[in-house]
């Protein structure tokens, strides 16, 4: 019998988007799935249309329960899911309709624990109903198999949105018995998916673009842009602390390297695009990161992986932001200053 797929997909006022999302998992060529639709507290008519959807594929499970964020939902569905194998899909999102069975193939033919495809930006007006999505060619192009250590740290180096995201990966379930989400934030994604590619035994991917990523203005993460910014800027921390504490050189290092641009990234729109209270808020935060890490690294001599010039770019960096950023980084901010 062909392993099971529990799709755990987090739901929370999306009226207008889930009955696509939901259909696009029932259409899928492979049938052997286990559909959680997990409610989370929603004010609108979504956990109705779970309700109704329910009533029309007996793989459907709909569970309502309070409000906790996507990380909860995603974490109830997975101390529920039954299936040998875990996937998930957000609620305004949709899928190919071969997506889980191309998916499901490379896993089994290549052995391997997670099995991945490339992914699309989407909105209603590109590319319209998912039953004209089911007709796009897929043909499980491109296949790349990552098993040694060094190979999975270039999935997590230099960061890419389809390896850092989840939805568009299936996982062996044993994955899931070490991880689970971490709750109250935002961007928990770039929280666990280092942890979870570093640790695994096997990755296969495909460059086949069946997963369909719809964005929206009012989405589950929410909008509060000094929150977000703060909580991306400690994702980057917890990943740098991680592979030091892995003894991992180079991925400390690259690490390191991302969390600078992160700020620096962070600083030059800032300036650019922000103003007001919101640009103070942003400054005092970005400000307050930097003191506090500036002691991780100097004071606690974790540095010891930089070469001397690099050490002194980011003494500078961290002392004189500001001329760091003129003298050292004029291409990274032109990017934002045409």
């Amino acid at each position: 019998m062909e392993p099971l797929i529990s799709v755990i997909v987090p739901v929370y006022n999306v009226e207008k988007y889930v009955t696509k999302c939901v259909n696009s998992i029932i259409n899928q060529t492979y049938k052997n799935l286990e559909i959680i639709l997990i409610d989370d507290g929603s004010t609108d008519n979504s956990g109705n249309i779970c309700n109704d959807l329910q009533k029309k594929d007996d793989r459907i499970k709909v569970i309502h329960k309070k409000n906790g964020g996507l990380s909860d939902a995603r974490n109830c569905g997975i101390d529920i899911a039954n299936g040998d194998y875990i996937a998930f899909v957000d609620s305004d999102d949709y899928i190919h309709n071969r997506m889980y069975e191309i998916l499901m193939y490379n896993a089994l033919d290549k052995n391997a624990d997670i099995s991945m495809c490339g992914y699309m930006e989407a909105d209603d007006y590109t590319l319209g109903d998912a039953t004209i999505v089911d007709e796009m060619e897929v043909n499980n192009s491109d296949i790349k198999i990552y098993k040694s250590r060094e190979e999975k740290l270039l999935c997590i180096f230099p960061s890419k949105i389809r390896f850092t995201v989840v939805w568009n990966k299936l996982y062996s379930k044993q994955i899931w018995e070490e991880y689970r989400f971490k709750t109250g934030e935002v961007y928990e994604d770039e929280q666990i998916y280092y942890k979870i590619l570093y640790n695994c035994k096997k990755i296969v991917t495909c460059e086949d673009k069946m997963y369909y990523y719809v964005q929206r203005e009012n989405s589950i993460t929410g909008n509060d842009i000094t929150l977000k910014i703060g909580y991306k800027i400690n994702a980057y921390e917890n990943k740098f602390y991680y592979f030091l504490e892995k003894n991992e050189k180079k991925a400390v290092k690259s690490a390191l390297f991302e969390w600078k641009s992160l700020l620096v990234d962070s600083y030059c729109k800032n300036e650019i695009f922000k103003s007001g209270e919101e640009r103070k808020a942003i400054k005092k935060l970005l400000e307050r990161k930097k003191k506090r890490f500036a002691y991780e690294l100097i004071a606690k001599k974790n540095y010891h992986f930089l070469n001397k010039g690099e050490i002194k770019s980011y003494i500078m960096f961290l002392i004189c932001t500001d001329i760091y950023i003129e003298h050292f980084s004029k291409k990274h901010r032109n990017i934002y200053c045409k």
